[in-house]
């Protein structure tokens, strides 16, 4: 796949290459947006943005296309912690997330007038079961937290606790601040986030 032939000749991993294409997204739809509310450019150029921005987002479900088995297969039968409660919540969170995906595919048909359905209710559906899946992941976050907090490497050090955590576990560190940013977009489709954050913030992340 041109992806994947790309992603080798910049040296990129799997989740590099997803990454920079969100990231990608993400810049175009922030940037549409920011024009058309402070009125920087005329609506020709804005269109042109949320048309690119709109075909870069259905490119994107195009490759994540049938990994809702993958998603699934995960949950039942890979490798899960020995650490029981954080076990449980991993296995929860890879089923709900194989659940969003699976939504997601049958909302992706639907758009491009494969199959006939009620697309408001898969998208509700897809909103829900992802913001599920990341607050679980924000409860095994903070469970992780908890355990370094409370270590005897860096008990002593209280008030420095957020720049000790990063340099402990930056990994976990950058894994609970994407969590919490991903968390306003299912809940802004679900209506369940405040007005005023699902009105800016959802179209920066």
């Amino acid at each position: 796949m041109i992806d994947e032939e790309l992603g080798r000749a910049l040296e990129l991993s799997p989740c590099q290459r997803k990454a920079g294409r969100r990231l990608i997204q993400y810049s175009v739809k922030s940037a549409w947006y920011i024009l058309q509310q402070q009125k920087l450019s005329s609506a020709k150029y804005v269109d042109i943005l949320k048309s690119l921005e709109c075909n870069m987002a259905n490119f994107r479900k195009v490759l994540r296309f049938g990994r809702f088995t993958d998603h699934l297969y995960l949950a039942l039968f890979g490798k899960v912690s020995s650490v029981k409660p954080i076990a449980v919540a991993s296995t929860t969170s890879k089923l709900a997330f194989a659940a969003f995906l699976l939504c997601d595919h049958i909302l992706w048909i639907a758009r491009v007038g494969l199959i006939d359905t009620d697309t408001d209710r898969w998208s509700k559906s897809a909103n829900r079961y992802w913001a599920i899946s990341v607050c679980v992941q924000l409860l095994i976050d903070t469970y992780e937290i908890y355990r370094i907090v409370n270590s005897s490497k860096i008990s002593d050090r209280r008030s420095d606790i957020y720049l000790l955590l990063f340099h402990h576990r930056k990994d976990l560190a950058l894994d609970t601040l994407k969590n919490l940013l991903d968390l306003i977009i299912p809940l802004s489709g679900t209506n369940m986030a405040v007005s005023h954050v699902k009105k800016e913030l959802v179209f920066v992340f």
